[in-house]
């Protein structure tokens, strides 16, 4: 992967990291690891060559359905529960937001202004009378 995001631009229209813009390299702070912020005209280098591999735990549904005979009482005939997730972890050593991208043949694996994945976390009942 190329994380072009590690370059911090000066742009106000980039979509860059916290850490980049806190910790790069300033009068102040002399960061021996981020660079300083540029005009977007920073040399391409190993730098921001990272391992893009991944593993995420990506569409998860529990449930339980409760039995007929203990809702009966209630008049009920159907209950259950459930709680599904998407995008719930992603385990990844890439400092970028995701190493899913896409792209054409000539520029996938190279991220620039990509958001994040989002995860989504919902539930519910389904009840039948």
């Amino acid at each position: 992967m190329y994380n072009g995001k590690r370059a911090v631009r000066v742009a106000g229209t980039d979509n860059i990291e916290r850490d980049m813009a806190y910790n790069r390299w300033t009068s102040v702070n002399h960061s021996m690891t981020q660079p300083g912020a540029n005009t977007g005209n920073q040399l391409a280098s190993t730098y921001f060559v990272e391992s893009g591999d991944f593993i995420r735990l990506n569409n998860i549904t529990l449930g339980y359905t409760f039995s007929s005979p203990a809702l009966e009482k209630y008049k009920i005939v159907s209950l259950r529960i459930f709680a599904t997730a998407q995008n719930l972890y992603t385990w990844k050593k890439y400092s970028g937001f995701t190493s899913e991208l896409p792209g054409s043949p000539t520029d996938s694996g190279i991220e620039l202004n990509a958001y994040p994945t989002t995860r989504t976390i919902s539930g519910g009942v389904f009840l039948g009378f």
